[in-house]
């Protein structure tokens, strides 16, 4: 199954997930009937390297760690996700809602105080920056492991959120949106 997970992720998004990497992090994959459809890995140094700080150069990995006030082994990794485009919007909903549930579980059960996540993809930087609102780089990934992205001059941002805020965070963050197609619905039936 994992190579399952390997070929989708790498067939919907365009980057590389070496083996080694996989057998030694938590991975989660959703089906619909025998289909893969959606997936995330969670990850911790206690496993493997964290795979965020692996597009970083050394130097530059330490110096944020430092200048962050950052210690490495207090992240739970949430990486690699990935999900349909046939998902229904409910389906979605729950996708999302068993990733942050495992997350927050898996953090606690390991004594993780915070969660990272990152993108080279705007759109999922916009997405993710709504739970995970501390941006700790936005910057070049080291050039010699620009080959593992699709993305020709990716930026790579990468963000955190303390693990005992992600329920108030994701509940902000549904307001949010579910607010704005309120205000939407409202406005479209006024010019009707």
């Amino acid at each position: 199954e994992l190579s399952r997970y390997r070929d989708r992720y790498s067939e919907v998004s365009g980057n590389v997930l070496p083996e080694e990497y996989l057998r030694q992090a938590l991975v989660y994959q959703f089906y619909k009937g025998y289909r893969p459809v959606a997936g995330f890995i969670l990850n911790t140094v206690n496993w493997s390297p964290l795979r965020y700080f692996s597009y970083l150069d050394e130097t530059i990995r330490q110096t944020l760690l430092f200048e962050e006030d950052l210690i490495e082994s207090d992240f739970l990794e949430i990486t690699s996700n990935w999900k349909s485009s046939e998902l229904s919007s409910s389906e979605s909903h729950t996708y999302y809602s068993v990733m942050l549930k495992q997350a927050q579980r898996q953090a606690r059960l390991y004594g993780k105080k915070l969660l990272l996540g990152g993108s080279v993809i705007k759109p999922i930087k916009k997405l993710q920056q709504r739970l995970m609102t501390r941006i700790i780089y936005h910057g070049p990934i080291d050039p010699q492991r620009r080959n593992t992205v699709k993305e020709k001059q990716p930026l790579l941002k990468l963000y955190i959120v303390p693990v005992a805020q992600v329920r108030w965070r994701a509940a902000i963050s549904l307001w949010k949106r579910y607010l704005g197609l309120v205000f939407r619905t409202i406005l479209a039936k006024k010019k009707i």
